[in-house]
C-alpha cells in the first residue's frame, strides 16, 4: 500500500496507482475508502472497462447490488467479451433475486469459460430455484465432470 501512496503522491493522476490501491483496500474489507480510490482511478479514464467492473466489485462487496449492477453494464459495454464481468453480472442478479438473468449472465460466462466448475455450480443453484430441477442437475454434473475430486455436492 504504503508504494502506491507514493505513486500517488509523485503523480496523483496515475490511474493505474489508484486502481491498483483500490483493489487492495477491497481485499482488506476497506469498501468506502476502496470506492473512493476506484471512482478517482475511473474519472482519470472513464473508458476503462477493468476499472468499471472494480467499481462493480466493491459496490457488490459492500450489498449495494443495484448500484454494483450499474457498473457492471458499463464495464460491459467497453469489453462485452470480459468473462470475470459476466461472472460479476450473474453474482448480482442472483443477489437481487433475478434467477432468469443470473442464469444468462452465467451462460455468457461459461461461453467465454466453459471450464470454470465454480461458475457451473452457480448455474446449478441458479437452475434449482427457478424449478428447473433437470437442468440443475446438469449444471451440477457438469460441475462434477470438471471437478472430479469432489466428494459430494
Amino acid at each position: 500500500m504504503k508504494a502506491f501512496n507514493k505513486v500517488i503522491t509523485l503523480n496523483p493522476d496515475n490511474q493505474d496507482a489508484w486502481y491498483c490501491k483500490g483493489a487492495i483496500l477491497n481485499r482488506l474489507h476497506q469498501y468506502e475508502d476502496a470506492l473512493k480510490s476506484c471512482n478517482r482511478s475511473i474519472a482519470l479514464n472513464p473508458e476503462n472497462g477493468y476499472y468499471w467492473a472494480r467499481k462493480g466489485n466493491i459496490l457488490r462487496n459492500m450489498g449495494r447490488n443495484g448500484k454494483a449492477l450499474k457498473a457492471y453494464n458499463k464495464s460491459l459495454e467497453i469489453n462485452p467479451g470480459d468473462e470475470v464481468t459476466w461472472l460479476g453480472v450473474g453474482t448480482v442478479l442472483e443477489n437481487l433475486n433475478q434467477y432468469d438473468r443470473a442464469q444468462d449472465a452465467y451462460n455468457k460466462y461459461l461461453e467465454l469459460n466453459p471450464h470454470d466448475t465454480n461458475v457451473w455450480f452457480n448455474e446449478g443453484i441458479v437452475l434449482t430455484k427457478m424449478g428447473k430441477y433437470n437442468e440443475g442437475l446438469k449444471a451440477y454434473n457438469k460441475y462434477l465432470e470438471l471437478n472430479p475430486k469432489v466428494e459430494m455436492v
